[in-house]
C-alpha cells in the first residue's frame, strides 16, 4: 500500500514538474518574459498639465513617477468605466508629446522615438471626484506593459553646420539651382549611421525634402520628408518630430542633403 501511494505521490510530482515546464515554454514562446507589468499601486490622486507638470486635481489619478517606456502597451477592461492619457518624456525627463485622452489600446509601434520615460493619467468616466480608497478601483481598469530590458540608446546631436541661404536641389537631377525662399544643407554621412536619423524642428521651419547621393555624390533619388518618414507626429508644443529608418536605404546610399523654407532655423538632426 505504501509503494502505491509513493508511486501515486512521484507520479503528481513529475506531472507537476512537467506542468511547469510547459508553462514556462508558453510563457517563453508567447513573449511575456520580455515584458514587464507596471503595478496598479504606482497610481495616485492627482493629474498632469498640458506641460506635462503635476496638477493637484482630483478628478483623476496618475503614475506619480515616471516609468521607462520602450515597449510600452496598454490595453482596457472590456466594462472599463476610464479614459486615459500618455505624457512622453526624454533622456533628460523634458516633456515632448502627449497622446490626448484616449479610448482604447494602445501599441508599442506608437511610442515617440525621443521617448525614455512616461507617465499616465487615468480619468473616469462618470466620477468627478476620485478618493484616495478608489485609486485601486481605476486603476486595475487598465493593463500596462513595456519591455523588461529597456536598452534605450541615447541619441548624439548632429547640428547641421550652416545653410546655402537661396539655394535648393533640382528635384530631378539633385544639382544645386537658385531658390531665393530655400535653404539647402551640407552633404550628411548617412553610412556612418547604424539605425535611425530623426529630425526636429519648430512648425516654422518647414521641412521639405531630402535627396540621397551615392559615395561619389551622384544623386540617386529624392523624397520628402513627412512621406519618407517611418515615424512622425507634432508634440504639444508644436514641435515636429520625424525619424527615417536608415536600415530601409539601399546599401549604395552614403549621402543626405536636406531642404527647408529660407528664414528659418536649421532643423536639427539626430542620428545613432
Amino acid at each position: 500500500m505504501k509503494k502505491i501511494i509513493l508511486t501515486i505521490i512521484t507520479v503528481l510530482l513529475c506531472l507537476g514538474i512537467l506542468g511547469g515546464g510547459i508553462a514556462g515554454i508558453i510563457k517563453l514562446t508567447d513573449g511575456s518574459m520580455d515584458t514587464k507589468k507596471i503595478s496598479s499601486t504606482k497610481f495616485t490622486v492627482g493629474g498632469l498639465d498640458t506641460n506635462g507638470k503635476y496638477m493637484n486635481t482630483n478628478a483623476s489619478i496618475y503614475t506619480k513617477d515616471a516609468f521607462e517606456c520602450q515597449g510600452l502597451e496598454v490595453s482596457l477592461d472590456f466594462d472599463n468605466t476610464i479614459d486615459y492619457q500618455i505624457y512622453f518624456y526624454d533622456q533628460n525627463n523634458d516633456f515632448v508629446h502627449t497622446t490626448g485622452r484616449l479610448t482604447g489600446a494602445f501599441v508599442k509601434d506608437s511610442v515617440p522615438f525621443f521617448a525614455k520615460y512616461a507617465r499616465i493619467v487615468v480619468s473616469p468616466k462618470e466620477d468627478d471626484v476620485v478618493t484616495a480608497l478608489e485609486v485601486p478601483k481605476y486603476a486595475k481598469q487598465l493593463t500596462i506593459k513595456v519591455n523588461r530590458e529597456q536598452g534605450f540608446k541615447n541619441y548624439t546631436e548632429n547640428l547641421l553646420e550652416t545653410a546655402k541661404t537661396g539655394y535648393k536641389f533640382d528635384y530631378a537631377t539633385g544639382v544645386d539651382i537658385v531658390e531665393e525662399n530655400m535653404d539647402l544643407s551640407n552633404y550628411i554621412n548617412v553610412s556612418s549611421y547604424k539605425e535611425t536619423m530623426l529630425f526636429r524642428g519648430d512648425s516654422d521651419v518647414g521641412l521639405r525634402v531630402a535627396g540621397f547621393y551615392d559615395s561619389g555624390r551622384s544623386y540617386v533619388f529624392h523624397e520628402s520628408i513627412a512621406h519618407f518618414a517611418t515615424l512622425s507626429f507634432t508634440s504639444s508644443e508644436g514641435i515636429n518630430y520625424y525619424s527615417i529608418d536608415l536600415k530601409n536605404l539601399d546599401s549604395s546610399i552614403v549621402y543626405m542633403r536636406l531642404t527647408w523654407d529660407n528664414g528659418s532655423s536649421a532643423p536639427q538632426v539626430y542620428c545613432r
